[in-house]
């Protein structure tokens, strides 16, 4: 019954932040696309003792200023670029098992 809220959390945060990316966006004429989710989840992360800290008159002032932060960190534009969906290289020296663990 516990564990129900810390779920809950982690799905709701992952929420938040891409809210705040789209909100930043949506301000400096950009799609939530071309604003990167790390920068947004380091900025947020950095002014979040500020934000906790300040009184609510002073807190739209930063909320700007953390908007403003959150959209210079942009994602690269890659036209026609595509990943493989394979492990680039193995973390172990002994090789993987190709067959089931019986007849192995």
């Amino acid at each position: 019954m516990l564990a129900r809220p810390d779920i809950w959390a982690h799905l709701l945060v992952p929420n938040l932040i891409r809210a705040a990316m789209a909100e930043a966006a949506r301000r400096h004429d950009l799609t939530p696309r071309q604003v990167s989710l790390p920068g947004a989840r380091q900025n947020l992360k950095a002014f979040r003792a500020e934000l906790n800290r300040v009184p609510r008159r002073a807190a739209l002032a930063l909320t700007e200023a953390v908007l403003g932060a959150i959209v210079c960190h942009r994602v690269g534009d890659g036209p026609g670029r595509t990943e493989p969906r394979v492990v680039k290289r193995r973390t172990n020296a002994n090789p993987r098992i190709q067959v089931p663990r019986t007849l192995a």
